[in-house]
């Protein structure tokens, strides 16, 4: 009987937040908990041998976020280089392993455990070990379990978007795929902020979040979500 390796993780929290004026989005709170404490937990309920969580801009207050989570943080002193540094840097503390890697960024507020179970789930059942989150068409992304090999390939890429373009380049049959198109929805400006507040998945109060920057895209949340 094959013996499955125990799954272990990464959390990608090393972001700048450029596009939303440089405050830490890792701290945005959803029912009283910020995303990245949030992602961390429900990271944490997979039940992996181990976690790491990678920051890089605002390290320390992102890190204090974490604090009394039983977890390893890695701090990324090139995260403005983009999220492959990250991800080098997580591989770089996992050390020599091998076997199942869940992959996971801070900024999805819909993402439940249910997405991290059934990712684990299907990885595990796939001979190729990679399950990746589809949501746009034939394009999977975040989060995602990838073999431990490969983990040290995609830490090579460039760029923020090499691990779904990697991913999604692969044939169909190498990746079991979870369709969650919620989780195409992502807090990258404050657009999405607004939109996410509307949508419940982050606290009203959170409007106030960079200043208030929320309030000057009306016209363009309009046009792009409907709100």
């Amino acid at each position: 009987m094959k013996t499955v390796e125990r799954h272990v993780a990464i959390i990608l929290a090393a972001g700048g937040s450029v596009r939303m004026g440089g405050s830490p989005k890792q701290l945005l709170m959803r029912r009283g908990e910020t995303l990245v404490h949030r992602t961390a937990r429900l990271v944490r309920d997979t039940q992996p041998a181990r976690t790491i969580v990678v920051v890089g801009a605002h390290s320390e207050t992102v890190s204090l976020a974490l604090d009394g989570m039983r977890l390893d943080i890695a701090v990324n002193p090139r995260w403005p280089q983009g999220l492959a540094t990250s991800l080098a840097r997580g591989s770089q503390a996992l050390g020599h392993h091998y076997g199942p890697v869940l992959l996971v960024g801070c900024d999805q507020p819909a993402l439940h455990l249910g997405h991290l179970r059934r990712l684990v789930e299907l990885a595990a059942a796939n001979p190729r070990g990679y399950a990746a989150v589809s949501h746009e068409g034939t394009r999977v992304g975040l989060p995602a379990v990838v073999p431990g090999g490969v983990l040290r390939y995609l830490s090579r890429l460039r760029g923020e978007h090499g691990v779904a373009a990697r991913l999604s380049a692969l044939p169909v049959g190498d990746v079991a795929r979870l369709e969650a198109p919620e989780l195409q929805f992502d807090v990258d400006d404050a657009c999405d902020l607004r939109a996410a507040i509307n949508r419940g998945w982050i606290d009203d109060d959170e409007i106030e979040f960079g200043a208030g920057i929320a309030l000057q895209f009306m016209p363009t949340l309009q046009e792009r979500y409907g709100v």
